[in-house]
């Protein structure tokens, strides 16, 4: 079993006993179902053995029976697990089902009204209108979100979810809504976490399917008990890693006060730029590789983010297959750089932003953490605090150079900055 749990609680045993015994019915007349990530199970299964109906059945039976529908989500409660303090269950029925308005002209169906014509009903990033976006929208199941405030590998916190909802992520076209009100904001949060845990959810289960002999399922009668304890473990592995995220958020250190564009002088962030910049240029922060000698995104352009990775299989005859799977229109698209001229980041353009987008890497793309200064091992190449900050200043200062504005102005349009802002 892959999965490691400190959970054992009779109570969960108890609910998810009776779930699965619903489940493996199937859901009567609940005609819309979450669809299972065929990209993931295309991948996972044997080339000679390929899953069985009755396999792939038996596992969307399972997660709706857990999971419940797009009309009807729930997570089943328990206060070991810890299910509902990452989703509140009327928040969660708020944002899903149908768009409709109570008599009270509250709305009702908040995924459905915002999101799912880019996201997809089940969260795959593959809704209606998605086909036509660069890039495309996020595929919520794997459990992956780019800008946030913890390292990669670990999920974001809830204020990270907030504040990409709020502010939309500037040069997409994810929009922001912060004209929502508070409880809708959080209803969509609690909506997109439960969207990730159950996709994750599916993810390791087929990963368990992929181990088990030729056409056994997941739980049946004869497996009924065995099978509690592996969906139990597979939920408990993927909450406790959501429910750590607050733990992990990295806390910036402090800037010093001649880095500091509220406190230097013009020369001292001069200095700090000028310093920033050798870093860009240098092997350590080796930001020129991908970014490009002059920062215009045109280092490295062969690379693809973690979704559309998943789509090129070492078999290239399988790609056109996994595509269309994943709805997706040929060809697959690459993985660009930011151009750093254009004064546009995703992730805000604070310099907190960017210290996390640094320090943490960018989760899903080919942006890595960069390497710091170890304590215990001084022999070790890596930034101290002061040389982050100092690259950050070299970062917001690119917009205002001269080489970054437009050939058509004069010289005298252009405004010299010693202070980004």
């Amino acid at each position: 079993m892959k999965f490691k749990t400190e959970t054992n609680n009779s109570c969960f045993r108890f609910g998810l006993c009776l779930a699965l015994a619903v489940g493996m019915l199937g859901c009567g007349n609940e005609t819309l179902r979450f669809h299972l990530d065929m990209v993931w199970i295309r991948s996972n299964e044997d080339p000679e053995v390929a899953f069985q109906p009755e396999q792939l059945q038996n596992l969307s039976n399972v997660l709706g029976a857990v999971f419940g529908t797009p009309n009807k989500p729930h997570v089943l409660q328990d206060s070991d697990i810890g299910v509902e303090k990452l989703v509140n269950r009327d928040l969660l029925q708020l944002a899903a089902g149908p768009v409709w308005n109570d008599p009270q002209g509250k709305s009702h169906g908040l995924y459905r009204k915002h999101c799912a014509h880019c996201h997809g009903v089940s969260g795959d990033g593959a809704g209606s209108t998605a086909a036509y976006l660069n890039p495309y929208p996020r595929d919520y199941r794997r459990g992956i979100f780019k800008f946030k405030s913890t390292p990669k590998g670990e999920k974001p916190t809830n204020s990270d979810l907030e504040k990409t909802l709020l502010e939309g992520i500037p040069g997409t076209s994810m929009p922001s809504f912060v004209l929502l009100p508070d409880d809708e904001i959080a209803a969509l949060v609690d909506y997109v976490k439960f969207l990730s845990i159950r996709g994750e959810v599916e993810r390791n289960l087929v990963l368990e399917l992929s181990d088990l002999e030729e056409g056994e399922l997941l739980v049946s009668d004869e497996t009924l008990e065995d099978g509690k304890e592996l969906i139990q473990d597979a939920v408990s592995f993927v909450v406790n890693r959501w429910s750590r995220a607050e733990s992990k958020v990295a806390i910036p250190a402090a800037c010093p006060s001649s880095a500091d564009p509220r406190t230097a002088t013009g020369e001292e962030m001069e200095r700090s730029i000028t310093r920033g910049y050798h870093l860009f240029h240098g092997v350590i922060a080796n930001c020129f590789t991908c970014h490009g000698e002059t920062a215009l995104g045109d280092g490295q352009l062969d690379l693809f983010d973690d979704w559309t990775e998943e789509l090129q299989p070492k078999d290239p005859e399988r790609h056109a297959e996994l595509m269309s799977l994943a709805q997706r229109p040929q060809p697959a698209r690459n993985l660009r750089p930011r151009n750093l001229r254009l004064g546009i980041y995703r992730g805000g353009r604070r310099p907190l932003d960017i210290y996390w987008r640094l320090i943490n890497g960018i989760d899903g793309a080919k942006m890595p953490q960069v390497p710091m200064v170890d304590p215990n091992d001084p022999g070790k190449p890596g930034m101290s605090d002061s040389d982050l900050w100092d690259l950050i200043n070299y970062v917001r200062s690119l917009p205002y150079e001269t080489l970054s504005r437009p050939a058509y102005q004069s010289q005298t349009d252009h405004v010299q900055l010693t202070k980004p802002l």
